[in-house]
């Protein structure tokens, strides 16, 4: 076998090989846009970062225009900081999901949406399950990736 053969033997094998894996499309490292929450009349405007962490994401919201006082805001943002705002592209937990409160068992509706290689809440709807109505509207606006 000459050289030819050889170099021509290679070449077709690497030719034929499968291609070497593809990078996943940049994620970016956060998600950043604006969350509304409404309770009955009540509008409230919050700033959304949530950065990508192996462990799953870290989501940190900040008051902006609304009708409740900077300090009941701020309280509120960090309750809602629990809210999973962004989940990896995987199978999303049955609805409506259950959970106690101080003021009984809440009812929640999630829906999500794509955004680049992960889910970016949509919107929730939640009720308490011995009150008629809804609690509260919860929804992502202006979802972007931050590179």
């Amino acid at each position: 076998m000459n050289a030819r053969h050889v170099v021509g033997s290679l070449l077709l094998l690497a030719g034929c090989r499968p291609a070497a894996p593809v990078p996943p499309t940049t994620a970016g490292r956060a998600v950043l846009g604006t969350v509304q929450l409404r309770v009955g009349p009540l509008i409230q405007g919050f700033d959304l970062r949530a950065d990508y962490a192996p462990a799953g994401f870290i989501t940190v919201l900040h008051p902006i225009a609304g009708a409740l006082p900077v300090p009941v805001a701020g309280a509120l943002a960090a309750g809602l900081a629990d809210v999973p705002f962004v989940r990896d592209n995987e199978p999303l937990p049955a609805n409506p999901v259950l959970f106690e409160t101080p003021v009984g068992v809440v009812s929640a509706t999630l829906v999500y949406r794509p955004l680049g290689e992960w889910l970016v809440l949509d919107h929730l709807d939640s009720e308490l399950a011995d009150r008629a109505g809804p609690a509260f509207h919860l929804s992502l606006h202006r979802a972007r990736l931050e590179p």
